[in-house]
């Protein structure tokens, strides 16, 4: 991290993937106060400066995680990420055998720097140099450079494949990502553009006739159906019970994007709830979804009753266990998203 020419590292204790750390990086600009980190961020020397080696905070080491960087904002406690000692004081990123990836965060132009390892020949103008290490390895190659803003405009999952896309190109070139421009009304008398909403579409199947209970449920299926997933796919760690193996609780890290974020878990968790006329129908909506790039699993869900009780099985698993499919969830999406697959179906009545 970077700002009003002061440098502070943080030193990842593993692999540093766009998929692990650069993950975590892009959460980090999207949700915590960028500046405030870098005050509560020391460096070895600060810190040992500060505390007696056996009164350290948090242990004898941290190492970067977005959980300890929101801890530390949120504490105000100083953060410190050990990074070893090289010789001649050479930086990590000069040394691009063990420096596979790089995220440095200029802070004062509000930027991202991408940079990637493995590098077997110099990039012209690279600012940390062109000397080529005893390993043969020259600095870490800039790949890309994101606007703080672009990143908070766009998925997370979008801007993970530009990082792997731009690591396999073999050039000099660097990619450059600047904010989506607003345009303003051409007559200030007339509204100006507003932000999109967001809504969670579900649409259930009117065939089944449904009690108005069963319906419920399904529907409650489907609406829970997005957040299972991002519990399920985050990274959870157990604390327990006092000293023994009795899990006390889970503690779940999972990314959300920014607009759902703000705009449905702290909004009104707006929904539309469709109706269609059968089966076909409803798998309909799937078809235009894939079209608009969704992916079922993680966009939309398909809910598959069990037939316990009132609904007829329509296909078996694997087990023998017998199914029928009632509704499709969606994640909460921008109006106009969902409003290009709605605008196919009637509401339910």
């Amino acid at each position: 991290m970077r700002k009003d020419n002061a440098v502070k590292e943080a030193f990842i204790r593993w692999d540093a993937y766009p998929d692990g750390v650069g993950r975590d990086v892009l959460t980090l600009i999207k949700t915590v106060d960028l500046d405030r980190l870098f005050e509560q961020l020391m460096t070895e020397k600060e810190f040992f400066e500060r505390f007696p080696k056996d009164k350290i905070p948090g242990g004898e080491s941290q190492f970067f995680s977005l959980r300890l960087c929101e801890d530390a904002v949120g504490s105000g406690e100083p953060y410190v990420c050990f990074h070893p000692e090289w010789e001649e004081e050479e930086w990590f990123i000069q040394n691009s055998l063990m420096c596979e990836y790089a995220y440095e965060l200029d802070l004062n132009d509000r930027l991202l720097y991408y940079s990637v390892g493995f590098q077997k020949s110099p990039q012209q103008g690279n600012r940390f140099g062109c000397k080529k290490t005893r390993e043969g390895y020259y600095p870490c190659r800039l790949k890309a450079i994101y606007s703080f803003d672009y990143i908070r405009q766009h998925d997370t999952y979008g801007v993970l494949q530009q990082m792997k896309n731009a690591k396999l190109e073999d050039s000099d070139a660097i990619r450059r990502y600047t904010p989506d421009p607003v345009p303003p009304s051409a007559n200030p008398e007339l509204p100006q553009p507003q932000k999109q909403g967001v809504r969670q579409l579900i649409i259930a199947r009117k065939d089944l006739e449904m009690s108005p209970g069963k319906l419920a449920a399904q529907v409650s299926h489907a609406s829970m159906a997005f957040i299972s997933h991002l519990l399920l796919r985050g990274v959870a760690e157990k604390e327990l019970k006092g000293d023994t193996d009795e899990v006390a609780a889970y503690q779940v890290t999972s990314e959300i994007p920014p607009e759902i974020y703000d705009d449905w878990f702290r909004g009104i968790f707006t929904k539309i709830i469709c109706e269609a006329r059968n089966r076909d129908h409803l798998l309909k909506a799937v078809t235009m979804a894939e079209e608009l790039g969704l992916r079922e699993g993680r966009d939309f869900f398909l809910i598959k009753d069990c037939c316990l009780t009132e609904l007829e099985p329509e296909e078996y698993d694997e087990k023998g266990t017998g199914r029928v499919l009632t509704c499709i969830g969606f994640r909460p999406l921008k109006d106009d998203m969902a409003h290009a697959i709605s605008k196919k179906y009637q509401l339910y009545k």
